[in-house]
């Protein structure tokens, strides 16, 4: 395979809708817990004005669904309330794992959020050790709406 990250390409939903079916696709077969979750947020950020915080971006990897990130003013959690702007979920389709393509999602949702004047914004993962190598700190526990455990982090955001 060529270098994967010249194929790599990350668009806004917004302005790609016609991938969506593809993407919500690939989730279902990947990661069928969070379809529900991905599919709130990607309505929210198309009823959402421009300048809002709910958006929704594709990685495409040579013209295929490789993975998503979205924004959203919530963390669908039971304690935290307050926390604002939210990250997540992160996806990165199984075959494409390895490549950097996380922390590039990461990063575009860290910018797009820091261009709308946010200086941080707050996530929930399971995945220990992942967000710490770019620069995200957990700050506590809370329980998904389902009852699961997860931690709580924040990050700053970039321009």
């Amino acid at each position: 395979m060529k270098n994967v990250d010249q194929m790599k390409e990350i668009l806004s939903a917004n302005k790609r809708r016609e991938l969506i079916p593809a993407f919500l696709s690939l989730i279902e077969m990947e990661w069928p817990s969070v379809l529900p979750f991905v599919k709130r947020q990607l309505q929210d950020s198309f009823s959402s004005e421009e300048n809002t915080v709910s958006s929704t971006y594709f990685l495409l990897v040579g013209g295929e669904p490789a993975g998503l990130i979205q924004t959203s003013p919530k963390e669908y959690i039971q304690h935290r309330k307050d926390l604002f702007p939210c990250i997540g979920p992160l996806f990165v389709a199984q075959r494409f794992r390895g490549n950097g393509f996380g922390e590039k999602l990461l990063a575009k949702a860290r910018f797009e959020l820091g261009r709308k004047g946010f200086d941080s914004a707050y996530f929930t993962s399971d995945h220990i050790g992942f967000y710490e190598k770019y620069g995200c700190r957990e700050i506590g526990l809370d329980l998904y709406e389902n009852g699961r455990p997860v931690k709580v982090y924040t990050c700053g955001t970039f321009l």
